[in-house]
């Protein structure tokens, strides 16, 4: 007798965070690598700047950080257990230079890419590092594109399926214009541009990719008058092979938006930090998201007049948590004033743990020292990752210290990471209690409640389609007719919370 197949049994998360305050327990800062200059090295080179992703960390929050030294080696750095391993990946021979090295874990490999320039031609290499013993990788190093362009900058990797080709972009020299190649060679979208009639320059791209998704965002200026830049991006759907038509970040154009941005894709949710001016020498640095049923970015909402500012400064860098994409940290360059009055430059990071609510809280965490008597060191150059539970933010940053000049310096890789404890109000804690809804990762029942009478609820899928609409002044809707999967709800204030079905 054949058996009845069963209805699956739907278990409804709420993946909505409401963790009011965090509080971050700071630890240690550690020396990775200290060295002098030399003629041929630059920390924009030689580390990475917003766009170039020198750290990443892996599903058993395991840490890799990538660099080259002083004597020109491409050297990954692996901490696991608490323990740091060190290996060289590749030696540039007297006539070659390493520059702007990136690093990724996914699908149980390290992957590496960086140029080697020799002679005004480069080379942009890629390598699979294969875990053979703690801290240690077979490495299968190959040549991914040939570019005949003198001194290109701000590579830029990223992975999707292992059905699809890496993608690299980066900036030709002069901030000219802003390429993308895969295994086959330059992208069909590349060199990226809007094909305004005004358009000038591209530069400063970034790339983020989630399975066979794709986002490739960069900076455009056009010869008009200021405000001349732009942020533009487009979306792939099947890994880069094809690409959605080009547009700018906003529905509208906001006078603060200057560029350097930084993209991640954490389950669908996409996030793009970025540094806009308030004034002539003073910038700010700002966070937008994307649900997948909107067109465009928004900036977040923190409760304040200047929306999606986390803080003053540039060169941002974003890392999202996936398994919790409403947790971001960020980390910049942080000055009050010019950019290139280097002397009051430092780090500092962001926390926000509610990124898909209408009202994001943002919390911000320790701030490198910069004194202003002391005009012979400096920070820069900082990268900023999640743990794979949202509880950890790690970052490095490149700490300058002029010892007579400009090119008699020493430099010294610092890496940090504090731990984000976060606290309930009494408030939420009643709510939660009195709701047939529990906070994720509780099962609960196959209905969803809000706290307040909403006149038009809407549930959406990934794909951004319309799977089911409640009207009328409502408090209480179901789900149990849903498919499994992941959606995204919106109500009276915006698209906020964030469900799945399993």
């Amino acid at each position: 007798m054949k058996k009845a197949k069963q209805k699956p049994n739907h278990i409804l998360f709420i993946l909505i965070f409401i963790l009011n305050f965090c509080i971050f327990g700071q630890t240690t800062t550690n020396v990775l690598t200290s060295f002098s200059s030399n003629s041929d090295y630059n920390a924009y080179m030689n580390f990475a700047v917003n766009n170039t992703h020198f750290i990443d960390n892996n599903e058993q929050g395991n840490i890799f950080v990538v660099f080259v030294d002083s004597i020109k080696q491409l050297t990954i750095m692996t901490r696991d257990n608490g323990n740091w391993y060190t290996q060289v990946v590749a030696t540039a021979s007297p006539s070659i230079i390493f520059k702007n090295p990136n690093v990724y874990w996914k699908q149980g490999k390290l992957h590496v890419s960086w140029f080697e320039l020799a002679s005004g031609n480069t080379i942009i290499k890629y390598a699979k590092g294969t875990p053979s013993s703690t801290g240690l990788y077979n490495w299968n190093i190959n040549t991914f594109a040939n570019i005949p362009l003198n001194a290109p900058k701000y590579l830029a990797l990223s992975l999707p399926d292992s059905t699809y080709s890496p993608i690299i972009g980066f900036t030709e020299a002069g901030d000219t214009k802003a390429r993308m190649f895969v295994s086959t060679g330059e992208s069909n979208i590349s060199p990226l541009t809007s094909e305004n009639p005004d358009w000038e320059r591209s530069s400063d791209i970034s790339i983020a990719s989630d399975s066979n998704v794709v986002v490739v965002v960069w900076e455009e200026h056009w010869n008009v008058p200021s405000p001349d830049s732009r942020l533009l991006f487009t979306m792939s759907n099947d890994g880069g092979n094809s690409w959605l038509p080009i547009q700018n970040l906003f529905n509208t154009e906001q006078t603060s938006i200057v560029g350097d941005p930084s993209i991640v894709i954490a389950d669908t949710m996409i996030y793009v930090a970025f540094h806009g001016n308030i004034g002539p020498s003073v910038s700010h640095i700002r966070v937008a998201r994307k649900f997948p049923s909107m067109s465009q970015f928004e900036l977040l909402n923190f409760g304040t007049t200047d929306s999606g500012v986390v803080g003053k400064g540039w060169l941002p860098n974003i890392d999202a948590c996936d398994k919790n994409p409403n947790k971001l940290v960020v980390s910049w360059e942080r000055t009050d004033s010019a950019y290139f009055d280097k002397w009051q430059h430092r780090v500092a990071v962001a926390y926000i743990s509610d990124a898909t609510l209408p009202n994001s809280t943002l919390n911000l965490g320790p701030e490198t020292s910069s004194l202003s008597t002391d005009t012979s060191r400096y920070d820069l150059n900082s990268n900023i990752i999640i743990s794979p539970d949202g509880q950890i933010a790690s970052w490095v940053w490149i700490n300058i210290h002029e010892l007579t000049s400009d090119s008699d310096i020493v430099m010294t890789l610092y890496f940090q990471e504090v731990t984000l404890n976060c606290l309930l109000t009494s408030e939420e804690e009643t709510y939660n209690k009195n709701s047939k809804i529990r906070i994720y990762p509780n099962p609960t029942s196959d209905e969803l409640r809000f706290s307040s009478p909403q006149s038009c609820i809407s549930i959406f899928n990934t794909q951004g389609v319309l799977m089911s609409e409640y009207q009328n002044e409502t408090m209480l809707v179901s789900v149990k007719n849903l498919p499994l999967g992941l959606y995204f709800v919106k109500t009276n204030t915006g698209f906020g919370k964030f469900i799945k079905i399993e």
